[in-house]
């Protein structure tokens, strides 16, 4: 049985999530993945909730997307297949999640990454906001 360990500690939301599906989607076979974090009020909750119920999905894609929506702000950041850290934004969130989700589609297809080829985990307030992400996870539980 495989085992990876991801450590998390130390970054912020969204990349614990981002790199709990980008270990998950490098499983070949059943395995256990053990996720290294701080105690916050948002990781472990938003990255138990990505893994509950995931034990046999994997995920093949160039690109893993984590994009944190808050009241405020918008956060995103994207990792490549090797799990290096490629791109990165923070930007007001404004009045509109709606608009501001479609402006980090916008500044993703800038940069040459199609979300639909992607993987892509949504989070924060305007969570519900991002129609093209593959999963939207609460970070309150």
């Amino acid at each position: 049985m495989e085992k990876k360990i991801v450590d998390a500690r130390g970054l912020a939301c969204p990349l614990p999530v981002v790199n709990a599906k980008k270990a998950v989607g490098e499983f070949q076979e059943n395995g256990v993945l053990t996720c290294l974090l701080y105690t916050s009020y948002a990781e472990k909750p938003a990255v138990t909730g990505f893994l509950h119920g995931r034990q046999d999905e994997i995920m093949n894609k160039e690109y893993h997307i984590g994009i944190d929506i808050g009241s405020t702000c918008a956060k995103l950041a994207v990792l490549d297949e090797n799990q290096n850290l490629i791109f990165k934004s923070v930007q007001p969130t404004g009045w509109s999640s709606v608009d501001t989700a479609e402006s980090i589609r916008q500044k993703l297809l800038d940069e040459g990454i199609d979300v639909e080829q992607a993987s892509c985990v949504a989070t924060g307030y305007g969570r519900i906001s991002v129609p093209y992400a593959d999963k939207m996870i609460t970070e309150i539980t």
